[in-house]
């Protein structure tokens, strides 16, 4: 990959991806969001918990060729929220990008997120929606359908509002919002907007982006159903501890 030297101090965004053995899909998603956004000036944080040493050293190679991705190694530690929540603290730009490293996320809508969260200084989210009008799951089969679907209902009463994909992992966020909120958010579990909502004391200006949910380029899912079941006890407890939030 072309070393790319780019003054950082004016940039939009910061992308955070959490990658967990993903060797194969590293380089080609990087590729992709540098042909998608690159009228942009933006950083990429790997945050990788891997045991997988391919996956760590094609990220210090790519580290290495390309000024605007930096990678932080976790040691003796696993777990997607932490790993964002790590990301995040480091994010040196106002607006923050969260996706997957397995490219099931449509980059391609990333320069229209971008746009709407800086056109409207009300809005603290800009969503990626599988189930948005216009959006769509192209590879699961009826059980994993019917798991989200499920899901989705649950986290929406959880919530109280009308976000139609709360379980989405790809969303642009202000880093000053994220701050704001970031004392309160659980470093366990695995669905951090869900935590996000849950955790504003005030109610939320978003938008939600329809996207196509691709398949996973390469690789495996590494969410279990008592990694799921954990996760919502998580959330009621917490629900439970704290007073109304608006």
């Amino acid at each position: 990959m072309t070393s790319i030297k780019k003054d950082l101090e004016n940039s939009d965004l910061t992308i955070i991806i959490p990658t967990l053995n993903e060797a194969d899909n590293i380089e080609l998603l990087i590729s992709r969001l540098i042909n998608i956004i690159d009228n942009n000036l933006f950083e990429i944080i790997f945050v990788d918990d891997s045991d997988d040493l391919s996956t760590r050293e094609i990220l210090k190679r790519v580290s290495s060729d390309e000024d605007r991705v930096r990678v932080v190694f976790r040691e003796n530690q696993r777990g997607l929220s932490s790993a964002i929540i790590d990301g995040l603290q480091l994010a040196r730009y106002e607006y923050i990008l969260v996706m997957d490293a397995d490219l099931q996320h449509d980059e391609r809508i990333i320069p229209k997120m971008l746009n709407l969260i800086k056109s409207d200084s009300e809005l603290d989210l800009i969503i990626g929606s599988r189930y948005a009008d216009g959006g769509e799951v192209v590879s699961w089969n009826t059980s994993r359908h019917l798991l989200s679907l499920i899901g989705s209902i649950f986290s929406r009463i959880l919530i109280r509002n009308n976000l139609k994909d709360p379980l989405s992992g790809f969303f642009i966020i202000r880093k000053t919002f994220f701050k704001s909120i970031s004392p309160n958010l659980m470093r366990s579990g695995f669905k951090i907007l869900l935590d996000i909502f849950i955790s504003s004391r005030t109610r939320l200006n978003f938008k939600e982006v329809p996207f196509s949910f691709k398949r996973r380029h390469s690789g495996y899912s590494k969410l279990s159903l008592s990694v799921i079941a954990s996760f919502y006890l998580l959330l009621i407890k917490k629900i439970l501890k704290t007073s109304p939030r608006y």
